[in-house]
């Protein structure tokens, strides 16, 4: 027998995976060295999904002090990347997240995006240090995120996944439903 409050927990549970969604930014858009967008917002629970063009680059977490340099705690890096390669990052909390291309001098050219900006952490501060950073640093190898060579199924969709989930969360409501009206 189902009682109220494990219901209830699970239904908290559906609705809150119901609210995450997917963060698409292109690396490299249609051959350049870009991001698209090069600004984005993300909530706890949503994911960022980098994916990669057909020339070689990379996505670091930096810091956002030193510019072209990762983050010294956590963080993450896809490793140098072509198409078709897709890393998928979990976002943990909404702080500011700085990120770069760690190939050639990408990241000094402008290489930058910026998800979760605040008053004082923007893109475009982070920009103008990233320009007068001397060297681009990469981590060592690939951590932080899923990185796959399959992108079949990374169409960015109309909807995105928050509109597939919505109906998981459908069909999970009435499942409970009919679950508490047997028991």
């Amino acid at each position: 027998m189902v009682n109220f409050y494990t219901g209830a927990a699970v239904l908290c549970s559906l609705i809150a995976s119901a609210a995450a969604k997917t963060v698409t930014i292109e690396v490299g858009h249609n051959g350049n060295p870009y991001f698209k967008p090069d600004y984005a917002k993300a909530s706890v629970g949503d994911t960022i999904e980098f994916l990669f063009d057909s020339k070689e680059h990379s996505v670091v977490q930096g810091d956002w002090f030193t510019g072209c340099y990762p983050i010294k705690d956590g963080g993450f890096y896809s490793g140098k990347q072509k198409n078709p390669s897709v890393f998928r990052v979990p976002v943990n909390n909404t702080d500011p997240i700085m990120v770069y291309s760690s190939v050639g001098l990408e990241c000094q050219t402008g290489m930058v995006a910026v998800i979760n900006a605040n008053a004082l952490q923007t893109l475009t501060t982070y920009r103008d240090k990233a320009k007068l950073s001397i060297k681009n640093t990469s981590p060592d190898n690939v951590f932080g995120g899923v990185l796959s060579k399959d992108t079949s199924n990374n169409e960015p969709k109309k909807g995105g996944a928050g509109h597939i989930t919505t109906s998981v969360l459908g069909a999970s409501i009435m499942a409970l439903g009919l679950a508490v009206a047997l028991a």
